[in-house]
């Protein structure tokens, strides 16, 4: 009887200290796993929402004239510019558009397509090999279950820049201010990060001049529309 209970008592305190080492090594793994699979996120759609960002704005004529009527330059007489306004309806009206064609990009975004881990009925399927580090263990071990959402909000505005061109002429750029911020979550962690793009969509060389206490470069931004 006594060598029943004793063996018991071993087989309860080998299953106990079976569990407590796999706790740990779990532990260990994700430790090791998650900053690993979270850059690796972050890379995905940085590159995913870049790639968006320039098909919705590369498909305009990226000079328009038209599109510096969005701006008011007023110079003194010596022809030197003293400042930069925006006309708001023009500018609002051309911000919102952009606005509404860059977030019915980013609406189409599928998380899916993004990240190259195994996808199923809206779970993610992670490698273990991951915690390794190393690019021949990558796709081994045993697959992590995982739910991962990317919630993302824009900002735009505009920016106009003015600069000295040569002798008495002066360059005037309009440029599209994205400001992409994206929150990964999963069922453990949550972070945030943020992408900037500016995009030139409009430069003109007029006559003028840029006073010297500009430092030769005038630059003004507009409001600021946000999703």
């Amino acid at each position: 009887m006594k060598l029943r209970k004793r063996k018991k008592k071993n087989i309860i305190l080998f299953i106990i200290l079976i569990f407590i080492n796999v706790h740990i090594i779990i532990g260990l793994i994700g430790k090791r796993i998650i900053p690993t699979i979270e850059d690796n996120i972050k890379n995905y759609v940085n590159k995913t929402l870049h790639t968006y960002v320039f098909n919705v704005f590369n498909k305009e004529t990226l000079i328009k004239d038209e599109l510096l009527d969005i701006i008011n330059i007023n110079t003194n007489s010596q022809e030197e510019i003293i400042s930069i306004d925006y006309r708001l309806n023009e500018a609002n009206k051309y911000l919102y558009d952009s606005m509404n064609r860059l977030y019915e990009n980013i609406d189409k975004l599928k998380i899916q397509e993004i990240i190259p881990y195994q996808y199923k009925k809206g779970v993610f399927f992670i490698p273990s090999g991951l915690a390794y580090r190393n690019i021949l263990l990558d796709n081994l071990g045993f697959k992590i279950p995982c739910m991962i959402n990317v919630i993302s909000s824009t900002k735009i505005n505009l920016k106009t820049k003015v600069s000295n061109y040569g002798i008495n002429n002066i360059l005037i750029e309009l440029y599209l201010v994205t400001e992409i911020q994206s929150d990964i979550i999963t069922p453990n962690t949550y972070y945030d990060f943020n992408n900037n793009f500016e995009t030139l969509i409009a430069s003109k060389i007029v006559v003028g001049n840029v006073p010297s206490y500009y430092g030769g470069i005038l630059e003004k931004s507009s409001a600021i529309i946000s999703s």
